[in-house]
């Protein structure tokens, strides 16, 4: 079997620093890709390596040396380890992400919510659409939440009281920066304890039937919402989904697998 330190463009001491990241094998290093790999040795050494190593760990996945790698070549691997660095950080501000009671006059959050608006008009037809404007979610009834990593807001949702022992989801959107890193499931976990705290004995939703919305509808049912007939004031629509999850177990606050 191949060692690390026979591939072209390394040596023992690369070898060394795949090692001490985790990666043993030519096999791993293929399977976690150049940019995946300087990365993970950045981490473990605690400073950024030198980008001739991200070419070498290029090169000898390809077989060749990387002082004969192109130019353009380069350039790619560099805009993919600016992407790959961007949504590393975009996990850890999801996993930092502090989620407040928002009253709705920052630029972001009116910008994100007529995003939101935009894309449902989109999808469904008018009289298909339950989103609502910013006037409308300044309702008594209706707490509207935030979620920001530092300045940069990466989502939003809210919570309506439909009873005393009943809540609606409304405005769930995350930040098109932000997709993909756990926004979501923070967001909703957030209302879902909210939810816990006012006594509700469950939350419900309606969602649209279209493919455009599958990705929510399957973060709902990670969180065991299950589907249901129309609630409150909704009426049956073949555009419209409606869910609901009981809430008299805490450990439902948590997404499946």
């Amino acid at each position: 079997m191949a060692e690390l330190k026979d591939l072209p463009g390394l040596g023992a001491k690369t070898a060394t620093w795949l090692r001490d990241a985790g990666i043993h094998t030519p096999d791993d290093l293929k399977a976690l890709g150049a940019v995946g790999a300087y990365t993970k040795i950045s981490r473990q050494s605690g400073v950024r390596p030198s980008l001739n190593l991200l070419y070498a760990l290029a090169g000898a996945i390809e077989g060749v040396h990387w002082l004969t790698m192109a130019q353009q070549e380069k350039g790619r691997l560099l805009m993919e380890l600016e992407g790959y660095t961007e949504a590393l950080q975009l996990h850890a501000g999801a996993d930092e992400m502090e989620i407040m009671v928002d009253d709705l006059s920052r630029a972001p959050v009116q910008a994100l919510l007529q995003e939101h608006l935009s894309d449902m008009y989109a999808t469904s037809p008018a009289e298909s659409v339950h989103a609502l404007d910013i006037e409308r979610l300044k309702s008594p009834s209706i707490t509207f939440y935030s979620g920001w990593s530092g300045k940069r807001l990466m989502g939003c949702a809210a919570l309506k009281a439909l009873s005393p022992k009943q809540g609606e989801l409304k405005s769930m959107r995350t930040s098109t920066h932000a997709r993909h890193c756990g926004v979501a499931s923070r967001l909703l976990t957030h209302i879902l304890q909210e939810c816990t705290s006012r006594g509700y004995q469950s939350i419900s939703l309606e969602t649209g039937s279209q493919s455009y919305f599958e990705p929510a509808r399957k973060l709902y049912e990670k969180f065991g919402f299950c589907y249901c007939g129309p609630f409150g004031e909704y009426r049956a629509d073949p555009n419209s989904l409606f869910m609901t999850l009981t809430l008299h177990d805490q450990n439902r606050h948590e997404p499946t697998s």
